[in-house]
């Protein structure tokens, strides 16, 4: 008896099962006997491993005629509480050993790939495999431009104004740099406005030289922040709320801001 193994099913939820047809004959009892015990003991076995699974199923018998019997199908930790309630006699203690292996079969099983045992199932193994290849093949195209833009707009030099991306957001250069430095990305220093020193590190933005003559005729410079691609993301994601990071592979102005 233990080289036997039980047939193991799987309930809708894919939970291994047990029928308590295949149970009585293993344990060597009447059918009907087993579910007066599962029954006598119902709300024990359900307080403690779950509801218990009745079906009804038709059968012949010997001359053919049909005869429903219900049955149950019971998970491993209801079919092995089931079976401390008989007692331990030879054959019971061989059909608990036959019966967590059983189980672990099943597990072991569920583990391993179906490998095509026919000619049909190896071409519609074949073919789904060729599907999802496409699928995937169709994501990656989908994907490549963003990934595209995201690593030219990590390493690109293109600097914008304030100006610039403010219009992108629905505000002016004043409102914007206020924004920002509310929520302490720049400040102030001798009226020019520069990054914070915790992001100044991170490729957000640079200082211009602007050379100019004033009224006067003197030569003049003008000191001004000017953002590249990395900080205008920056930006979108501090004050953008649309802003996701799938955007990434769309010019910011095209995400949808005012």
């Amino acid at each position: 008896m233990t080289d036997i193994i039980l047939p193991i099913s799987s309930n809708t939820k894919g939970i291994p099962v047990v029928s308590t047809l295949d149970f009585c004959e293993g344990l060597g009892i009447n059918h009907k006997s087993l579910l007066d015990t599962i029954r006598t003991y119902l709300s024990a076995i359900e307080s403690g491993f779950g509801q218990v699974a009745f079906e009804t199923a038709t059968v012949r018998n010997s001359v053919g005629a049909a005869n429903q019997i219900v049955f149950a199908r019971l998970t491993e930790d209801q079919a092995l509480f089931v079976g401390t309630l008989s007692r331990n006699s030879e054959r019971v203690v061989e059909f608990k050993s036959v019966l967590v292996r059983s189980f672990a079969e099943a597990r072991r099983r569920a583990l391993q790939p179906q490998l095509p045992q026919t000619f049909k199932e190896a071409l519609v193994a074949l073919l789904g495999q060729v599907e999802q290849n496409e699928r995937l093949q169709a994501e990656n195209e989908t994907l490549r431009p963003k990934a595209q833009y995201a690593d030219a707009v990590l390493s690109s030099e293109t600097e914008l104004t304030t100006t610039v991306i403010g219009k992108e957001l629905g505000m002016s250069a004043i409102a914007l740099h206020k924004k920002l430095h509310a929520i302490g990305v720049i400040w102030k220093q001798r009226g020019i406005w520069v990054l914070y020193s915790k992001h100044e590190a991170q490729g957000y933005a640079v200082l211009k030289t602007h050379p100019y003559t004033d009224s006067q005729g003197k030569p003049q410079t003008k000191h001004y922040l000017v953002w590249t691609e990395k900080g205008r993301l920056f930006i979108h994601s501090k004050l953008n709320p649309a802003f996701r990071t799938a955007d990434l592979a769309y010019p910011v102005n095209q995400l949808g801001i005012a």
